[in-house]
């Protein structure tokens, strides 16, 4: 029929090699690597001109080979060589060998051979250490295979890098940014910053302060005419968390809503330009314009607040 049943229950075992091979290959993810906490982990070791590779579980494809406590050896001479140590399977002769390579230029490299997946009776090999020699001394040691980590934390890995690159959103309702002191008393405060991979935008700010909170007041005139301007808006808003900071600083024009003096003790609330600005460290503050700097204008209370609003503001981050 064309059809087996993998490690079916029968008096003659019919599970090949091959097939367990390619399961484990498949429960690995397809990574190649050592084993981890298994013998000492590949490690090597050096005895004046002898290179040693010490115990642990090697996986290539799949294909499972262990190095016991005697380890693998290799005896360099006095010549200057660049030498790549590599471990072999074939399945042509179902073997699996540490072998090396020398060049008296630069480290040579290895073929990878064949997918043993499709080519039953093919070749593989993989790089476990580079490193020179000259006058019988052993240098430049670099070891060219890692640890298989276990899949749970290869997506944890995954998932923390997908926040820390910004697919998600960050707001004051879940506590990820904050509005600094100066500005805690805000009425419903609106603040929302969205980063998509190496993007942020900052969609929404929007403040309003009951009490002057470093804005200062100057006063000009004479008589029943009392004119005032605005002349400073003091302190940070907030402070945007590390993975939000711009590369460089950011300006933006927003909007300022404040009460000015028309006529005789009157007041109606004007919506001028400020200044908002982004720090590379993540400081949001804003100063005022030269629109705003020449209004009758009227120190902020209770019944007379001053907005700060600005809208999606964009910038490339680290």
């Amino acid at each position: 029929m064309g059809l087996r049943l993998i490690r079916q229950k029968s008096n003659s075992p019919n599970v090949l090699n091959t097939d367990d091979a390619r399961m484990v290959r498949y429960a690995y993810g397809g990574y190649n690597g050592y084993i981890k906490n298994r013998g000492t982990e590949c490690s090597y070791e050096i005895a004046g001109n002898i290179f040693k590779i010490t115990s642990g579980v090697l996986v290539l494809q799949g294909w499972e080979v262990e190095i016991d406590s005697n380890g693998w050896s290799l005896s360099v001479d006095s010549l200057t060589k660049y030498y790549s140590v590599y471990l072999e399977v074939n399945l042509a002769t179902d073997t699996a060998e540490i072998k090396s390579i020398y060049d008296t230029v630069g480290v040579p490299s290895v073929e990878s051979g064949d997918d043993l997946t499709r080519t039953i009776n093919g070749i593989a090999r993989i790089v476990l250490y580079t490193f020179k020699s000259s006058g019988s001394i052993i240098e430049n040691v670099v070891k060219k295979i890692y640890a298989i980590d276990y899949t749970i934390n290869c997506i944890a890995t995954i998932n923390k890098r997908l926040d820390e690159m910004g697919f998600k959103q960050a707001s004051l309702k879940n506590g990820e940014i904050a509005l600094e002191t100066i500005w805690n008393d805000a009425d419903s405060p609106i603040l929302t910053v969205e980063k998509m991979a190496k993007f942020a935008i900052l969609k929404d700010l929007s403040v309003a302060t009951k009490n002057i909170m470093g804005i200062s007041i100057g006063t000009t005139g004479s008589g029943s005419t009392f004119r005032s301007y605005l002349s400073a808006i003091n302190g940070d808003i907030t402070f945007l968390p590390r993975y939000l900071w711009p590369i460089t600083k950011i300006y933006a024009i927003g909007f300022i809503k404040v009460w000015y003096i028309s006529g005789s003790n009157q007041y109606a609330q004007e919506q001028l330009h400020v200044n908002i600005t982004i720090e590379t460290d993540g400081r949001v503050y804003a100063t005022p314009t030269d629109d705003s700097t020449r209004q009758t204008l009227v120190s902020a209370n209770s019944n007379r607040p001053v907005y700060i609003e600005i809208s999606n503001i964009g910038w490339d981050i680290n």
